[in-house]
């Protein structure tokens, strides 16, 4: 499951990097990334236990030689599993939340502009 999301995390990330000039597509590839992360965060989650004080979903990647002794090792214990799901969370809000804001900058229609802003600031 971890391993999962981290592919899925470098998967949507070089999908970004490859399609930078599309606004639209980034918006779709941004949102269903962060939705994605954010619902295998929720299932980590649930399938965490709680009475076990060893680390859980604990995944080593052996990188490189015994030369080099490259060893990578990553696992969630009670307190990181609930910042990594609160992670999750804020950052599909903020994609969310920004959602009409690309929008509102790529059509030049923000909301204080021309007419308005002197109806508020001259009244």
């Amino acid at each position: 499951m971890l391993l999962s999301l981290i592919f899925c995390i470098l998967f949507f990330t070089i999908l970004v990097l490859y399609f930078n000039e599309k606004k639209n597509f980034l918006q779709l590839i941004s949102l269903s990334s962060s939705g994605i992360v954010f619902v295998l965060s929720c299932f980590l989650l649930i399938t965490f236990d709680s009475n076990n004080y060893h680390f859980q979903n604990y995944l080593t990647l052996n990188l490189g030689s015994s030369f080099l002794n490259l060893i990578f090792s990553f696992g969630f214990d009670g307190i990181s599993i609930l910042f990594f799901w609160l992670t999750s969370l804020l950052i599909f809000l903020c994609v969310l939340f920004v959602w009409d804001e690309f929008y509102l900058k790529s059509h030049n229609e923000f909301p204080i502009h021309g007419s308005c802003q002197e109806h508020i600031f001259y009244q």
